[in-house]
């Protein structure tokens, strides 16, 4: 391409250029509501990503022991299984309390005021909602899928 056949006119001076804006209105809504976040708002983004991928991991039926506190107390149980149920998913999981003495993840057994409830009386297995579950899970150990 010959140079002297494109000659663009730029404007002399800031006052005589012509803004003009080509991003569609939604992408611009978008990056203002980003300018808008605050570093809060990002980390409760991060949280829910990592939320999220524990799900997924969950959801693939890995063995795994997940570390529980209510601020106060700690506790592990046992993860068995994840399943959805209307717009959250319900981990269940077995407890290793004796089946009278119930669950730490009982209303009345936990500060967090978390509300288990029995799944399968025979094999000692309770359920809990995720969110209720991200509320007092602290650790999750994975065991390899050999272990199973």
């Amino acid at each position: 391409m010959n140079t002297e056949d494109y000659s663009p006119e730029w404007p002399n001076n800031a006052e005589d250029a012509e803004t003009v804006d080509r991003k569609p209105a939604e992408q611009m809504e978008a990056q203002d509501q980003l300018a808008t976040k605050s570093p809060r708002d990002y980390d409760d983004d991060v949280q829910y990503v990592s939320q999220m991928m524990t799900l997924v991991k969950l959801s693939k039926n890995y063995m795994c022991v997940m570390g529980v506190s209510d601020g106060y107390t700690d506790h592990t149980v046992n993860f068995c299984k994840l399943y959805p149920e209307d717009r959250q998913y319900v981990v269940v999981y077995s407890e290793v309390w004796p089946l009278e003495r119930g669950t730490f993840l009982q209303k009345e057994k936990n500060a967090a005021g978390v509300c288990a409830r029995l799944y399968d009386a025979k094999e000692r297995l309770w359920a809990v909602t995720h969110t209720e579950l991200f509320r007092v899970l602290v650790a999750v150990t994975y065991f390899p899928e050999e272990s199973q």
